[in-house]
């Protein structure tokens, strides 16, 4: 009975791995696309509303979803608590706060470092240009992450279960 009970758990554990794995695959595509989304906004915001950068972000941070949300309004937060800071330095400090938040990658977090680089550095037409810059970055991001959703998604959930049913084997 405890044998049974033993291996009962050890393939739950193992699936539960894979559906875990599989649905980091998952949340990387969406919040690649709700990060695409949220620099459109800000680009409308700087554009067309011609919004203060701490109010623009502060707007798309309440219009976006979580965790990407977050990014936007620890910036906000940042700018206006800290006297002295420069956007650059406010949008690094944010990034690094949701880092371990989000399903991105190091390439998908050095996109956004990158595009903090040139954040209220310039007059608005370079602001869209260097939007515009990270919107076609995340673009093929989002391109690459739905390849490799599509791919290994159940790719790892029928590892997590097979894996547990291979370990329960091999202890009998």
């Amino acid at each position: 009975m405890i044998k049974i009970l033993g291996s009962v758990m050890i393939v739950i554990a193992s699936s539960w791995l894979g559906f875990l794995s599989a649905k980091q695959l998952i949340l990387r595509v969406k919040q690649l696309q709700e990060l695409q989304l949220a620099f459109q906004l800000l680009e409308a915001e700087i554009m067309y509303a011609a919004t203060p950068l701490p109010q623009a972000l502060k707007r798309v941070g309440e219009k976006i979803n979580l965790p990407i949300a977050q990014l936007f309004i620890n910036c906000t937060e940042i700018l206006q608590e800290n006297i002295g800071v420069t956007a650059d330095q406010a949008w690094q400090q944010a990034v690094k706060e949701v880092r371990t938040q989000t399903a991105l990658k190091l390439d998908d977090q050095e996109v956004l470092i990158n595009f903090g680089k040139h954040l209220g550095k310039s007059d608005r037409e370079h602001q869209k240009k260097n939007l515009q810059l990270a919107q076609k970055q995340l673009k093929l991001a989002i391109k690459d992450s739905l390849a490799i959703k599509d791919a290994k998604v159940k790719q790892r959930r029928y590892l997590g279960v097979l894996g547990g049913l291979v370990v329960v084997i091999l202890l009998y």
